[in-house]
């Protein structure tokens, strides 16, 4: 009897651990699975909630990161990555695709607002947009901005900001190729890898939308990156580097991770190089998916890049591998890390929209853009546009 009641307890005990670790993950995965297939059910609810956000106008005092260059960084970046996230649903739903255009051209519109390159402008003290026949990098404001651009030309060609359109892709196309390192700064004396991978998938993504073959430049920097800007040892990209390639601030999975995202615009085999490498980061404790920001042990103290680390995990390489995780076809770690997501952000419903607790604009922002991310193969090819007569479901 008492190894009966021994056998009972330990049934009892394995079941309550078995409960304990998979009770909380599965529960932060409702959505999940209608996130994973493009569901618009759950991806209008957040397109509304930045829409809505986005039409107040924010400013560099929306944000309170003590620093002005971070504030207008996270003012323009909430308008750009809300655009691709818009961008995105236009392009998995043809049918809500005329509302979501509309909605990227009034972002558009704001990014280039003389307030929202301010943080560029004083940085560089010269005006991006109006130096574009000079040498000046800009690659950060030019990259991103452009990146949304060429989205937007490869939805609908013929929008009225093609033109500001070709006018980038050639600026920076010049740049690189006059540039014998084939990096670019984001700002005087300041080279990101990240950066320049949001200028590399804008040329060659505005490249398919015209119809043409890829610009050499962008095999050519990809091969640049592969052979000095990625650590050997464990795949990551550099997080900053000086003109000569050598690492400034070494490997790190924030940067990886978001140029993953970035490069499935442009090329899907070497966006799943930066992924692999970031996937060995990815731990899963109570099956959550978590990805350690530095390839040693070492614990430390986030920053701007990160976002705050919790035993070395870090809140922004797990959000932003996303993005990369959907455009590559991972369903199992894209979960893992959508839980976490749901767990740390604080996901609510209200009023027909979804807003993350944490995070402010920029991460309902970022949310929107990397939980629609589209498979890589869709950017190979311009789109079929679909009629508007043919429509089957309802604009939000």
């Amino acid at each position: 009897m008492r190894m009966v009641k021994y056998a009972r307890r330990l049934t009892f005990g394995l079941v309550f651990m078995v409960v304990l670790w998979q009770l909380p993950q599965r529960w932060m995965r409702r959505d999940v699975a209608a996130w994973w297939r493009g569901d618009g059910n759950v991806q209008q609810p957040l397109a509304r909630a930045n829409e809505a956000a986005l039409a107040r106008h924010l400013d560099e005092a929306s944000f309170a990161t003590t620093n002005a260059r971070f504030d207008g960084e996270w003012l323009f970046a909430s308008y750009m990555m809300a655009a691709l996230g818009y961008g995105q649903i236009a392009a998995e739903h043809p049918p809500l695709r005329a509302h979501y255009l509309t909605a990227m051209d009034q972002n558009i519109d704001r990014l280039i607002e003389p307030e929202l390159r301010a943080f560029d402008t004083a940085a560089w003290n010269a005006d991006a947009l109006k130096n574009l026949h000079r040498s000046q990098a800009h690659v950060a404001f030019l990259g991103y901005l452009n990146l949304v651009l060429s989205l937007r030309t490869w939805l609908a060609p013929g929008g009225r900001h093609e033109a500001l359109n070709a006018r980038i892709s050639t600026a920076l196309q010049r740049r690189f190729e006059q540039t014998p390192g084939r990096l670019l700064s984001t700002y005087p004396g300041e080279i990101y890898p990240v950066d320049n991978a949001s200028a590399i998938a804008a040329i060659a993504l505005y490249a398919r939308a015209k119809h043409n073959p890829s610009p050499a430049i962008v095999q050519q920097w990809i091969e640049r990156v592969k052979t000095g800007i990625v650590d050997p040892y464990t795949g990551l990209l550099f997080q900053s580097v000086r003109a000569d390639g050598s690492a400034v601030d070494g490997a790190r999975s924030s940067g990886t991770a978001l140029a993953a995202y970035y490069m499935s615009f442009a090329d899907e085999a070497f966006a799943r190089e930066l992924y692999q490498a970031v996937k060995k980061q990815i731990e899963r404790p109570l099956g959550f998916g978590a990805v350690q920001e530095y390839p040693d042990s070492r614990w430390r103290l986030g920053d701007v890049d990160s976002g705050p680390l919790v035993v070395g995990y870090s809140v922004s390489a797990s959000g932003f591998m996303l993005g990369a995780a959907r455009a590559l076809a991972d369903e199992d770690t894209f979960a893992s890390l959508c839980a976490t997501v749901y767990l740390v952000g604080g996901a609510r419903f209200r009023g027909g929209q979804q807003r993350f607790a944490t995070g402010g604009a920029l991460g309902d922002a970022l949310m929107l853009a990397l939980l629609t991310a589209q498979p890589a193969a869709r950017w190979t090819q311009p789109p079929a546009l679909a009629a508007a007569a043919h429509a089957t479901e309802d604009a939000p």
